[in-house]
Order: structure tokens, then C-alpha cells, then sequence
């Protein structure tokens, strides 16, 4: 059951965030139209970056496949600090879609009991303390971690005078 209402939301989300940048070009993806606010790049690349770092790596113990991203969207980083050769929106979103298939695809493998699992000792000991369970951890990064995050998107869609999706 967990393993349905898990992917069936994550793809929601998925969904969500493609309806959000469709149509924006790179120049809108970079722009931070106030002050603190998250950028569209940032925002789809921050998503792909912990799909990979913490559902792959910390999480499901998989290889990462773009850890060279940490560098420009990990935690803490900032949408000032992209520069031109960072992934494009597109292709950020591209490695969103691949990685949002890679860990779906290994929670429905998964047996229940691999959710009550706890974390590995690969992830920090703060978010271990957090989320202390394999479940935690899915439930943390697969819904409410990308729906705050796809709630700035649409926050900055609205202070830029576009339609809500």
C-alpha cells in the first residue's frame, strides 16, 4: 500500500512540475523576479540533485548518477551562484523524469518491511535523526520535500504575472 501512495503522489508532483516551467524559456529559468526567491533552474535542478543524493544514495544505497550537481544545487546552495555551463531547465528536468522513474521503480520492488529499515550510516546523522526510517526518508523526499519546493514555483509563476497550472 505505502508503495502505491508513495509513486502515485510522486508522480503527481512529476506532473505538476512539468506543467509548472512549461513554456519558460532559459532567460525566465534564471530569473529571481524578488529577493530569496528560488529560481525555476535552481528549483528543478535542486529536485533532481536530491533525487539523486538522498533517494539514491542515502536512501535506496544506488549508485548516484549526478554528483557533480551538488555543487550547484545541493542544500545551501543558491540561484546567484549558477553560472551558464550548469544544466539547462530541460535538461534538468530530463534527469528529474529519469530519476523520478529510478526511484519509483525500486520503491514497487521493495517489500514492505524494507520501508521500517533505518537509514544507512551514508546519510548525515541530522537527517538520520529526522528521518529515521527507510519510509521517513521516501515519504520526506518524495512528497512534501518537491511540493514545498513546487510551491515556490508557483509562487514565483504568480509574481511574474502567469497563470496558475
Amino acid at each position: 500500500m505505502i508503495r502505491n501512495i508513495l509513486n502515485l503522489r510522486y508522480a503527481a508532483n512529476l506532473d505538476y512540475a512539468h506543467r509548472l516551467v512549461e513554456g519558460l524559456d532559459e532567460a525566465q529559468a534564471n530569473e529571481a523576479p524578488a529577493e530569496g526567491m528560488n529560481t525555476p533552474r535552481w528549483i528543478i535542478g535542486h529536485l533532481a540533485q536530491t533525487a539523486d543524493q538522498v533517494g539514491l544514495g542515502w536512501v535506496l544505497e544506488m549508485d548516484r548518477t549526478i554528483p557533480e550537481w551538488d555543487a550547484w544545487f545541493d542544500l545551501g546552495t543558491l540561484p546567484s551562484d549558477l553560472a551558464e555551463e550548469q544544466p539547462s531547465l530541460a535538461e534538468a528536468l530530463d534527469h528529474l523524469d529519469r530519476l523520478h522513474g529510478v526511484v519509483s521503480e525500486r520503491v514497487l520492488a521493495s517489500p514492505p518491511s524494507f520501508f521500517e529499515r533505518s537509514l544507512h550510516d551514508v546519510a548525515p546523522e541530522r537527517f538520520r535523526k529526522r528521518f529515521p526510517t527507510v519510509g521517513n526518508a521516501l515519504a520526506h523526499i518524495m512528497l512534501s520535500h518537491e511540493m514545498q519546493h513546487l510551491g515556490q514555483l508557483s509562487a514565483w509563476r504568480r509574481v511574474k504575472g502567469l497563470s496558475a497550472v
